[in-house]
């Protein structure tokens, strides 16, 4: 830690920041916490509270791990990227060509799940709208005004789905066949939405690497960022 007033900051101001981290634990909305202030790539406040899991019961630190969820969507999109450098496809290259399920797909224009009214996808899905999130994936846990989450949820189209000791129900590809049934939410690049499109970009990099995407991964973007957690 800096002095906060070498980089602009009040000590006091700061201050409350420690008071507002305890009542998020007190008034129970969250279960632990960790908060950093950076400035100029200088740490200037730093303030753990409550505990990283209640069984067994261990209290926050500061090298607690956290689960980041969607901060793995630029760790997925930088391994594709690097195939890319490797010259093994163009952003926009359709995804059909490497993966064929996805080479008819349909578009939602009406109704309801489970009787969504559907047209045939004029353009094809790229490589360039899964890492934009243009390509007309959704989440099931997204609601759609066709209610195509709902299709998602009973195909189950899930790619975090694991078996106890982290050990995941069905490959990527398994998945990707499934989501390949389900029709878009809209014409690829013509909007925009959060979705599964990166998980598509994970099974694609196995694809091309001819690699589990885990592998892949591992030895090509956390091991030599030194990413060993």
């Amino acid at each position: 830690l800096v002095d906060p007033a070498t980089q602009g900051f009040c000590s006091e101001r700061l201050g409350r920041l420690r008071h507002w981290v305890s009542s998020q634990i007190e008034n129970k909305k969250v279960a632990g916490m960790l908060v950093g202030v950076i400035r100029n790539g200088r740490l200037v406040f730093m303030e753990g509270a409550g505990n990283q899991s209640d069984e067994p019961r261990t209290p926050i630190a500061r090298d607690s791990l956290f689960r980041i969820f969607s901060m793995t969507k630029p760790i997925a999109s930088v391994a594709l990227m690097i195939l890319y450098e490797h010259g093994l496809f163009a952003l926009d290259e359709p995804i059909s060509k490497y993966v064929p399920c996805f080479a008819n797909m349909r578009v939602a224009v009406g109704g309801k799940y489970p009787n969504i009214e559907t047209v045939p996808c004029t353009t094809a899905i790229t490589f360039q709208h899964l890492l934009t999130h243009t390509s007309g994936f959704t989440y099931a846990f997204i609601p759609d005004e066709f209610d195509v989450h709902k299709e998602y949820e009973a195909k189950k189209v899930q790619f975090t789905s694991l078996e106890a000791g982290g050990v995941r129900k069905d490959t990527l590809k398994d998945v990707c066949e499934r989501l390949a049934t389900v029709p878009l939410l809209f014409q690829p690049g013509s909007k925009w939405t959060y979705g599964v499109s990166t998980d598509v970009v994970g099974y694609l990099v196995e694809v091309l690497s001819g690699q589990p995407f885990e592998e892949y991964v591992k030895k090509n973007v956390l091991e030599p960022l030194g990413m060993v957690d």
